[in-house]
């Protein structure tokens, strides 16, 4: 497996000739980025690529937040609009039936009576639609406070920009964590491959490093 990316190895004189446990320059030459840092320097890399990704992590984690609560802003604020319709209708219905119970005379009741059939039959038939305003209103009322009006209708379009601009920022996170997740994957290998190729390179002077801590 080395043989794929090493191009050559030069191993230099010792500091002090012929002395196992004096430092020796090893030179590692990578066939496609030259020659390669110290091991010491080259683990130090690692560390500092391992801290950029999760720099990245944690940048991408707010716009992920951020992304899911505009997503829940539209959703309300779409079906507020699309069903406010129904919701005014409905309340229409109603208050013709509440008009004719406090009339009094031939027929008031019955007409009364007929009202609030209406009344039921629609929301019977939009429980669905209903229940949908209902819940967009007490949503956006509690994201709006003091601000939310039901005659008039949410921000939408502005977070829909905001939604658009948070989606192109989280792309660009995703793309920088794969290119430095690739980058990481393959400055590993080849700080695995350096560590293997200096223990083949000098095993005397690890085996006598291992008797001195003995």
């Amino acid at each position: 497996m080395l043989n794929e990316f090493v191009e050559r190895i030069i191993v230099h004189e010792r500091d002090r000739k012929g002395a196992i446990d004096s430092s020796q320059r090893v030179e590692i030459h990578f066939n496609f980025i030259g020659e390669f840092a110290p091991l010491p320097e080259l683990r130090e890399k690692v560390s500092d690529m391992y801290g950029e990704q999760l720099a990245l992590s944690d940048k991408f984690k707010p716009v992920e937040r951020r992304l899911k609560t505009l997503d829940e802003h539209i959703r309300h604020s779409e079906n507020f609009k699309k069903h406010r319709g129904h919701k005014a209708l409905y309340e229409k219905l109603y208050a013709q039936y509440k008009t004719l119970k406090k009339e009094t005379g031939l027929f008031s009741k019955g007409k009364a009576q007929k009202a609030l059939d209406a009344a039921n039959e629609y929301h019977d038939t939009y429980r669905a639609e209903l229940s949908m305003y209902d819940a967009a209103e007490r949503y956006l009322k509690d994201v709006l406070q003091e601000r939310f009006d039901p005659k008039k209708l949410p921000p939408i379009t502005k977070w829909k920009k905001e939604r658009d601009a948070k989606t192109a920022e989280k792309k660009v996170l995703e793309q920088d964590y794969k290119r430095l997740k690739d980058k990481i994957r393959e400055v590993e290998i080849i700080r695995k491959a350096a560590e293997q190729i200096a223990r083949q390179i000098d095993p005397p002077q690890r085996a006598r490093t291992r008797e001195m801590e003995l």
